[in-house]
């Protein structure tokens, strides 16, 4: 069988965790699948510079603009593929080819588009048509695919409830596995390891509204307000749009400028992106990892 693995809308985020996770299992087991990974030159140079064996990279050139990359890949690739020999398209982020006659599998993760809770610079007015667009695309995928997979059973219900439940066969619910990577083993290990560094509180993901940082800052200084002896580490990209106003960008920044000199009064350190590989230590060194957002595909 030949499969050709599409995540040409996994850009950052969960989507590339996804990929990466999906990239290293297919690299290490031998599935009797073969499989192409459509990549992006754009989006996914970190994966095309890697040295894979067990499976193709077919590299594509595709549009920044949001709207013309989602316009290339709904017209330009199923004409790119009318040749082509995949038995199966797997798609890793909600949209598939709508006018694509190839059978398709369609991973569905996107939990923010089936909410109408805009806030912060998801408020502004392009951001909102952007968003019904993605849910009307995304909706048109998940009907016209052979096959679904959700995350949880929760994803499973919100998507079927937005399309009157249509979906009452041919999917899956396969939930997302635990890195054990992320995890040291040998520093837990060390004798009196804890005493040897600061006590902190851990929070890593990006700063997007849904992820309910702003209550969590809320939660420690009342915490700090006890005399506890403790810090808030904050690690995660600052989403940036350059389509929205600029003010609004200029207001996101502030906060963070802010925020990233909060550690010397309030005990709140934002380390902003950090390379992934350190993220193992700040995991086994932390007194508790907390993570407030108030909606995820996995549940």
């Amino acid at each position: 069988m030949r499969v050709l693995v599409n995540p040409l809308a996994s850009k950052t985020g969960g989507g590339t965790t996804y990929l990466e996770n999906f990239l290293q299992y297919i690299q290490e087991k031998d599935t009797g699948i073969e499989f192409t990974i459509l990549l992006s030159s754009v989006y996914h140079r970190n994966f095309i510079d890697q040295d894979y064996t067990r499976f193709k990279k077919w590299i594509v050139r595709m549009p920044r603009p949001a709207i013309l990359r989602i316009a290339w890949e709904q017209f330009v690739l199923p004409i790119l593929l009318l040749r082509s020999k995949y038995d199966v398209i797997f798609n890793l982020s909600d949209f598939t080819p709508i006018i694509m006659r190839k059978k398709d599998v369609v991973l569905v993760r996107n939990t923010n588009i089936y909410f109408d809770d805009f806030s912060g610079i998801q408020a502004h007015s392009f951001q909102r048509l952007k968003t019904y667009a993605q849910k009307i695309l995304a909706n048109l995928s998940i009907l016209k695919a052979k096959w679904r997979i959700f995350p949880s059973l929760s994803m499973y219900e919100l998507v079927n409830n937005s399309i009157h439940g249509k979906i009452n066969r041919n999917y899956s619910i396969i939930h997302y596995g635990v890195s054990r990577d992320l995890f040291n083993e040998s520093i837990i290990k060390e004798d009196n390891y804890r005493e040897r560094c600061e006590r902190y509180i851990l929070y890593v993901s990006n700063f997007a509204e849904h992820k309910n940082h702003k209550r969590l800052i809320e939660a420690f200084r009342m915490v700090k307000k006890r005399k506890e002896k403790i810090k808030l580490i904050l690690i995660g990209d600052i989403p940036k749009a350059k389509m929205i106003k600029k003010r609004l960008i200029n207001r996101l920044e502030k906060r963070w400028s802010v925020a990233g000199r909060m550690d010397s009064e309030e005990g709140i350190e934002f380390l902003g992106h950090i390379d992934k590989s350190r993220l193992p230590e700040f995991y086994s060194r932390a007194e508790i990892f907390v993570f407030p957002s108030i909606r995820e595909s996995f549940g």
